[in-house]
Order: structure tokens, then sequence, then C-alpha cells
């Protein structure tokens, strides 16, 4: 695995994919309406920027790793801050929603530090087109995929 490839580039790289809103938008309703981790879906796509190809076991290696946490404590906190929507009544409505959301951003970036502790065990094949979304993705979803490689492809080039 090349040093390039490691939890720090690939959470910098997740912040400025992500800061699109159409990235985030995709990304958020696959999660939610398709049951995807959105840090699986942008370590595909660091992984294609990088030019390096996932088999499908490794694919499923990296989900059955990331998965314990996710259900036990991203998810639940995720849920917990969408609950407390609905008491924006509260005296500190606003600073507990800011806690929540400050802490499920920490929640991400452990489980983004669990998948490259994963990913750092296999043997990745390099390619110039790789296309590891396809692997997670189902085909309904294909219009959305093509969207968000181009918009990799838009920032590669705004960073070059």
């Amino acid at each position: 695995m090349p040093n390039s490839i490691n939890s720090a580039t690939f959470w910098q790289f997740s912040l400025k994919f992500y800061s699109d809103s159409k990235v985030a938008e995709t990304l958020l309703h696959w999660q939610n309406h398709h049951h995807k981790n959105v840090n699986v879906c942008l370590l595909l796509l660091y992984l294609n920027q990088q030019h390096f190809e996932l088999s499908s076991s490794n694919l499923t290696e990296l989900i059955n790793t990331l998965e314990p946490f996710n259900l036990k404590f991203t998810q639940p906190l995720r849920t917990l801050r969408i609950q407390l929507k609905q008491h924006i009544d509260l005296p500190h409505y606003q600073a507990m929603r800011t806690q929540l959301l400050a802490t499920e951003l920490q929640f991400e970036q452990q489980e983004q530090q669990l998948l490259i502790d994963k990913l750092i065990e296999f043997k990745l094949g390099s390619t110039s087109t790789p296309d590891n979304l396809s692997l997670y993705i189902n085909k309904d979803l294909q219009c959305a995929k093509t969207d968000l490689n181009q918009t990799l492809l838009q920032l590669k080039q705004s960073a070059e």
C-alpha cells in the first residue's frame, strides 16, 4: 500500500469532496434510502482517484470491519441528533445539536480510520480507470454514480 493512502489524506479528500452540495445530497440519499455507508462510498471514490482497484471480497471485509462500530455508535448518535430536531424549543437545543454534530463528525473520522486500517492489509491492484463504486452500489444508482465520478474529475482538475 503506498504511503499516499492514509487516514489523514483520506479525511482531507472526504472533507473537500463532501463539501460539494450535489455530492453530499447524493451520498446522504444513498445512506438514508439505500442503506449505503457514506464513508465506504468516499473511500471507493478516493481509491478511484488514487488509481487503485478493490476486489469485491476486499469490499466485503471493509464493510464487515466497519459495521459493528457504525451500528453501535454512529447510527444511534445520528438517530439521536435527528430526533433532537423535533425539540427545537428546548432551552439548550442549539448547544446540544452542535455537540452532537461535532461528536458525529468524530465518529465519522473514526470510521474512516477503521477503513484505512483494514485497507492497508490488502494488496490492491493499480489501474488507470478503476470503478470501485460499482462494487458497492446497485444498478439503479448508476446515474448518480456517474455524476459523482464527474465531480471527482472536476475536483481533481481544479487541484492540479
